[in-house]
């Protein structure tokens, strides 16, 4: 039981990682552009700008959350939902590949999701 806890988090924290990785990259590539803006706009997000990205993060995650949660038939025990930026991801474990693929195809339905990344997998038989 720890240690499903423990292997649940290593996978979030690499998700994390993940994600901030890759968005460190896009902007990267879209620093040029940044430097050609007028200088009335700012290079970085406000502090409330930052605010509200994690307050439609969370809002967003809950819309994913509760349409996995209200899918007749879906076990969503097991599901992480995280989003970033309309990035959705799906980590967890499911019975089976139809459930993974249910999941799936709901949290891509549900408005605001850009990008979705599902790295839900089988769940080994006794766990």
């Amino acid at each position: 039981m720890k240690l499903r806890g423990l292997v649940s988090a290593a996978s979030l924290v690499a998700v994390f990682a993940w994600s901030s990785h890759a968005q460190a990259q896009d902007n990267s590539a879209q620093a040029p552009q940044a430097a050609s803006q007028p200088a009335s706009q700012p290079a970085s997000l406000t502090k409330a700008q930052r605010k509200a990205q994690r307050q439609a993060d969370r809002k967003l995650a809950r819309a994913v959350r509760e349409a996995l949660t209200h899918t007749k038939g879906l076990q969503t025990a097991q599901i992480n939902v995280l989003s970033k930026s309309g990035n959705v991801s799906l980590v967890g474990s499911l019975p089976d590949e139809t459930q993974i693929q249910l999941a799936g195809e709901v949290a891509q339905s549900v408005p605001g999701v850009v990008k979705l990344t599902n790295m839900l997998h089988i769940r080994e038989a006794g766990h």
